[in-house]
């Protein structure tokens, strides 16, 4: 099962995906390719913004802070980004719940 941990306190939000979907074999398990797109893209644009990520073979994670403005926090293009991520696991969640697990801290 791949696990998606998502954890936001005091305008610091953090995420991490481990495990395996074992929807089916490496190569056709389309959980696993749809998480691996997703979240690809997402650390692809995070990226662009300098933040740090952990990554091997087993998972990825990243923290970033919100940057303080007369916008609200939903105004940051990295909240955005991680809104984004959390939203579509869920649905993938929603579709493959023996494969897809969202854990909201």
């Amino acid at each position: 099962m791949i696990i998606a941990n998502f954890k936001e306190a005091n305008n610091r939000y953090t995420f991490s995906i481990t495990g395996h979907a074992n929807f089916d074999d490496i190569g056709k398990d389309i959980v696993c390719a749809a998480v691996s797109v997703l979240t690809t893209a997402i650390v692809n644009e995070v990226n662009r913004f300098g933040v740090m990520h952990e990554n091997n073979d087993e998972s990825i994670s990243f923290s970033f802070i919100a940057v303080q403005t007369s916008q609200s926090p939903t105004d940051c293009h990295l909240y955005r980004l991680y809104e984004m991520l959390k939203e579509n696991l869920q649905e993938i969640e929603r579709q493959y719940p023996e494969n897809m697990k969202v854990v909201l801290e």
